[in-house]
Order: structure tokens, then C-alpha cells, then sequence
């Protein structure tokens, strides 16, 4: 898969700091100020996470706001649940291997709707101190916490494996991997061509910022 956003990302924040790049074969190439690629992709990265973070804090966790603002962040995953210990759920690695997960959004199954609870009510529900959030297979339930995604009822998943198409807001991260992403590599930039400036704009923020820190130290 062609990165050709996230090269154009790069080519503009390298422009920004006065170090312009070309791509050969579809890979970025070095500056003469930043030598390695690794270290542009890394700024774009994380001007890439700060992004979604700032625009996550200023919707104060309405994942609606930020499905408008970038609807290019939305993924769809069929995944399958299993039951261990008591309770169904949904591994991020293995079979499903969804390391760009942020935040798990209402999905399905076939016609069936999956909502989601919030995950600081598990306790509560696990020992069922909280009798309101009740959910049955035909009205199931998810929440995203400690790296899975649990399926109420809790025994879903008991008789046989459940699948569902699962629907979430993700990271610009490689999802097999959890890696940054890479010019040339499998998986390109999310965001769409009208967040490339502001992405730009605060990788080379991040870079001005970090050399006038370490020129103080000098």
C-alpha cells in the first residue's frame, strides 16, 4: 500500500523547518537537517497522536464530535469473542490484532446492535451491584477496558465463539504491530487531505520546541 499521505504530511513539515525531501520509489528521503527518516516519521507521529488527543479533550469524550471532525478515524473489524474465566471477551492481539484501537463504538452483530457501557462501571456490574446495565443476547453490551473488550451478558461467548463486526475509533498506528507508521510501509496516514497543515504545523512544532531545549542546555 502506497503511504501517499503520509509522505505529503512529511514533505510539508520538513518544508515548514526549512529542510525540503523528496520521495523515491514512495519513500520519504532524508533532509540535510533531519539525516533519518525514522526521526521524520516519528514527529509526524506524534503530532499525528497529539491530534487525536487535543480533539478527544476539547469534545470531552463525545466520540460523536470526533467521528464528525475526522470520520476517516472510524474502522470497521469483524472480531470474535471468547469465553474464559467466566466472562466473554475480545483479545487485541492474536486473531483480531487491533493495536490502533482508541475507543470501541456501538457495532453489531448481523442485526443485532451492541452497545457500549462505560468501563468504570465493570466492577460493579461484574458483582452486580449496578442492576440498571442488564443485557441480554438479544440486547448485548461492550466496554474497552485494560486492553480488552469485554461482551455482556458475560457468558455470550460461552457456547460458541461470537463474532461481530466491531466498530471503533482508531489510532494512526499500524494495527497489526502497534507501530508508528512508516513512509513505504503497509498502512498510511488516517486523516484525510484537510488535516496535512495541521499535522504538519505540529510536527514542526514539536521539532522548534525540542532544539531550542536542547540549545539552552548547550
Amino acid at each position: 500500500m502506497a503511504t501517499t499521505k503520509l509522505n505529503m504530511i512529511a514533505q510539508a513539515f520538513m518544508r515548514i523547518i526549512l529542510d525540503p525531501v523528496t520521495e523515491t520509489d514512495g519513500v520519504i528521503q532524508p533532509g540535510k537537517i533531519i539525516t533519518e527518516v525514522a526521526e521524520i516519521e516519528t514527529y509526524i507521529s506524534r503530532a499525528m497522536m497529539n491530534l487525536v488527543s487535543e480533539t478527544w479533550q476539547a469534545a470531552a469524550g463525545n466520540w460523536m464530535k470526533l467521528m464528525k471532525l475526522y470520520p476517516d478515524l472510524i474502522k470497521i473489524k469483524p472480531v470474535n469473542a471468547v469465553f474464559q474465566d467466566g466472562i466473554s471477551f475480545v483479545e487485541k492481539t492474536g486473531e483480531n490484532e487491533i493495536l490502533d484501537l482508541f475507543y470501541v463504538l456501538p457495532s453489531s452483530s448481523g442485526t443485532i446492535k451492541i452497545d457500549v457501557w462505560n468501563p468504570a462501571k465493570f466492577t460493579d456490574i461484574i458483582t452486580g451491584a449496578d442492576p440498571i446495565l442488564i443485557a441480554d443476547v438479544e440486547h448485548p453490551a461492550m466496554m474497552y477496558l485494560d486492553g480488552k473488550i469485554y461482551l455482556f451478558p458475560q457468558n455470550i461467548a460461552e457456547i460458541s465463539e461470537f463474532s461481530f463486526s466491531l466498530v471503533y475509533l482508531r489510532l494512526p498506528l499500524n494495527p497489526l504491530t502497534g507501530d508508528i507508521l512508516r513512509s513505504g510501509g503497509a498502512y498510511d496516514s488516517p486523516f484525510s487531505e484537510d488535516n496535512y497543515s495541521a499535522i504538519a504545523e505540529r510536527a514542526a512544532k514539536l521539532y522548534f520546541d525540542e532544539n531550542k531545549a536542547l540549545e539552552s542546555t548547550t
